[in-house]
Parts: structure tokens; sequence; C-alpha cells
């Protein structure tokens, strides 16, 4: 307890004493009684202004205007709530870990838990947050999503796959709020996406509620009310899992041919929600189903070959699309998992071919390649930094289809925007000639490019870049350095969500 929460506690204590002292004087003297209540509840309501006490306040303001015949009742009601806030200020919380880098942030979020009991530990860094979780027991983890050496979002899911923080109730604190973003972090296993500013109060309340209820780390079972897992109980699943048939599969939302716009938000989720309640039903024990992402899902099936693996998603599939009357379609790019091959190669050959399921019909289940034709996609990547445009250029162009078009200068990938027909655009926030956001505003203002899929890449630590770019129009953002087979998942979704050149 700190020297400010002791002498909070020590004043409680002082003026709840003389409350059930004028408790006790009620029966032989109740005019004394009464007095020597309402000047403490004027003594209260000033303190419990001060300490940031509603609750207290608002009692002993009941108190101070009760008429003489209710003033008793009032009176119990005002040591009520005295001895609920001893309690909380007494009693040991427990640490929340705050990986922020905004100095101000910390001071007023620390002061704020401290006040109630909370121990704080500070993390400017990613390095400092992971270092914290070994050597401490954390009860919640704030978190904000750019970091001076990493994008939230991977620090996350390095929180998730880690055994020692795996349990721990994650609130992601971020100053943008893109629904896509949000939907991804809390796939990722996040409970809460709080949009900065933050108020301190509901900061509080979140981490009061979400340490009380013990994250549950098992596959939730066929009675919950939702049967999908988190990306942290899928790696430690797909670990586990030694069977020789073994196979996994993505799992998203396309619109179907006779809608050509995706539906809304709240539609993908629910038919994912669908999906996933669908499939975790027809598994049984024989597999796990995952969030990854607003619409997607990651299906392991524990032992089941590609071709049963593709049946049982079949069916799923046109189950699901009777139920939407063909709104909605399900896609599925299903892989078989080789042996000592990682979690991470795996979702990448399954995102491939859930790619391609997306951009040829939009409705199968796909687990060959060649079975579709592949598109021609054209992708203009604007980028001054030789080894960046170097390593991107050969990802993205050993991606089957995949046509890059670099330009080192804003005003060159302006004019070959205006010239040539592009599919999805990357582009650096910093580069001669006009800058990213400039270069941004005016694609979208082209009748062209109003629906263009386009991402941004900042450095680590630029949230109000990255808050910009949405705002601007952008569609998500890499965050450098980046991790190749990050940039090609983002790259991917984005096109399987995009109508243009299919």
């Amino acid at each position: 307890m700190t020297i400010t929460q002791s002498r909070d506690s020590d004043d409680l204590r002082k003026h709840l004493a003389a409350l059930k002292a004028a408790a006790r004087l009620y029966r032989r003297q109740p005019d004394e009684a009464r007095g020597t209540a309402r000047r403490v509840a004027h003594a209260l309501a000033r303190q419990g202004g001060e300490s940031g006490s509603p609750g207290i306040t608002s009692a002993a303001h009941q108190l101070i205007e009760s008429p003489d015949d209710q003033a008793r009742d009032t009176l119990k009601n005002l040591i009520a709530q005295l001895d609920e806030q001893i309690q909380a200020i007494s009693a040991p919380r427990g640490v929340v870990l705050l990986v922020e880098d905004d100095a101000a942030l910390v001071k007023l979020f620390s002061h704020t838990l401290t006040q109630k009991g909370w121990e704080v530990a500070v993390a400017g860094t990613a390095e400092q947050a992971e270092a914290i979780t070994r050597t401490q027991d954390v009860s919640v983890i704030v978190l904000d999503l750019v970091l001076p050496d990493a994008d939230g979002r991977n620090l996350l899911l390095r929180f998730k796959e880690d055994r020692r923080s795996a349990a721990i109730p994650v609130l992601v604190a971020s100053a943008h709020d893109d629904p896509h973003v949000q939907a991804e972090c809390l796939a990722l296993g996040a409970s809460d996406f709080l949009k900065k500013p933050v108020k301190p109060k509901k900061l509080l309340e979140l981490i009061t509620r979400r340490a009380a209820t013990p994250l549950v780390t098992e596959p939730a079972t066929s009675e919950s009310s939702t049967p999908l897992a988190d990306y942290g109980v899928l790696s430690e699943a797909f670990q586990a899992t030694t069977e020789e048939n073994r196979t996994l599969a993505l799992v998203g939302v396309a619109s179907s041919s006779a809608e050509p716009s995706l539906p809304s938000g709240t539609a993908i989720v629910d038919a994912l929600e669908q999906a996933g309640a669908a499939i975790a039903g027809d598994l049984g024990d024989g597999g796990l189903v995952a969030r990854f992402g607003v619409e997607e899902l990651v299906v392991l099936f524990r032992d089941a070959d590609t071709g049963e693996a593709c049946q049982r998603l079949e069916r799923v599939r046109t189950l699901l699309s009777k139920a939407t009357e063909g709104v909605l379609n399900i896609a599925a790019g299903l892989t078989a998992i080789e042996a000592n091959t990682e979690l991470e190669d795996a979702m990448d050959q399954a995102g491939r071919l859930l790619y391609l399921a997306l951009r040829s019909t939009g409705e199968r289940v796909l687990c060959d390649a060649t079975a579709v034709p592949l598109p021609t996609v054209k992708i203009l990547l604007a980028e001054d930094d030789a080894l960046t445009a170097k390593l991107l250029v050969y990802r993205l162009t050993r991606e089957p289809g995949f046509e890059v078009t670099h330009c080192p200068d804003g005003l060159d990938a302006l004019a070959k925007a205006q010239e040539e027909s592009i599919d999805l655009a990357i582009l650096d926030i910093n580069m001669p000639g006009i800058d990213g956001f400039d270069l941004l505003s005016r694609l979208r203002e082209m009748p062209r490019h109003t629906d263009l899929p386009i991402t941004m890449l900042t450095a680590l630590g630029s949230e109000q870049d990255i808050v910009r770019g949405l705002e601007l129009g952008a569609n998500d953002y890499i965050v450098k350095p980046f991790s190749p087979t990050e940039v090609i998942a983002r790259v991917r979704r984005l096109l399987g969500r995009s109508s243009r050149a299919r």
C-alpha cells in the first residue's frame, strides 16, 4: 500500500469509527447522534470528492439532506460505503502492467490505479514488457498498439503464445479505432479495445472486472456461448498435435456473385460465428476453431487428411450459404501440415489458398492452387528506401500472379496511378516529391481509386501517422521493421475483401 493510500485509509477509518459511535448512540440520544453523523458526513462529502469516491460523496449528501426520520437509514448506507472503500484501499489488488511510452498517460493511469490499491509496473517498450511478464506475477496488461520497438499487435500475439502470459487479460488502448484493427486485436486474444483518450475511471472499471474474471485458456466446450478459441490456444494446440493426418484451414466470408458489394462488418462477424459454431460441432474433439481477424477463422483438424477435411468444410459451407439465403458464402483454403511445419508457415499456405478461393468464385473450399486460374494483381509500391523496397518486391513477386510497380518518389507513384490500372497500393509516409499522406489524399480524390485497397508503411512508434493515415482513407498499416509473412497476409486480406481485378 502506498503512503497516500495508507493516509486515505486511516482518515476513512476515523470517520467510520465516529459514524458507528453515532449509530450506537441513536437509541438513547437521537438528536445528538444525528448531529454527530451529519458533521462527519460534511467532512466525508469533501474528502470523497477529492479522492474520487462518488459512492461515499453521494451517501454523505443523502445523510446531510435526509429528513430526521430517515437519517438513521442513510447513516447505515454511509457506513456500508465506507466499509467497502476501506476494503478496496487496504486489500492488495495485484499488478497492472502498463505497456505505454507516453509519460503523461503513464502518470495519469498510475495515479488512478495506485489510489485504488493496484501496484503498477511500466514498460515503455515491447522488450521491457516481455521481461516483466517473465519475472512478475501480472494481473492485467494495458497495451498500446504503437511502441518504439514493436507493433502492439505482434506483442499481443507473443503474450498469448507464451504460457506464462497467455491467461493474463490484455486491454488494448489505442488512438485509432478502425473496426478491422479492433477485430484483429480481439481475435488475437485481447479482452477489450479502448479508444484513446481513455478515461481513468473507465480503465479502472475494466481492470477490476477483468482481474476478477480469470481467462479461460482451454478451448470452450460445446455448451459455451461461443466455441471459438483465441490464437494463443490455437498455437498451443498446434504444437501439441502430433497425429500424421493433420490439416489446417483458413475460413473466410465472401459476398455472393449476385451481391457484389461486401456486406456489413456485423453481418460478416455473425456469419463467422455461425460458421465457427457449425465447424466446431462437426469436429467434436477432433479439432479446434479459433478466431483470426474480422473475416477469418482458423480450423485445425487433428486427425483428418485434406480429403476428409474438405468434405467437412464443404458441408458446413453449403448449409450456411442456404441459411443466409445466398447473401453470404463461406470460402476456405485448406493445407496438409507436413512434419516440422511451423504454425506461421501453415497459416501462410492456407492463406494463399483462401485468397485464391475468394478471388475466384468466392464460394469454395480450395486445397489445390492449380484448381483455379491465377488472378493477375497489380501492386503499386511507393517506397524511397532501396532496401525496404527490394525486400517487399522480392516477397510480393514470389506470390503467383502478383506484379509490382516500384516508385521511389511520391510524384512518380501518382503518375503511375493515373496512367496504369492498379489493384492495391502500399505507400511509405516519408518520400521525396510528395509524402505518403498527400499521395493517399490524391488517390482517394480519383474516381477510379476511391475503393482502391491502400496500406501505409510507417516507422515504429508513429501512432499519430497511423491515425492520420486511417482518417485519410487508408485501409490498413504495416509497421517497420516488418515480417514479410505478415505483409503478405495483410495484402491477401485486403485483396480478398476487394471487388477489383476479379
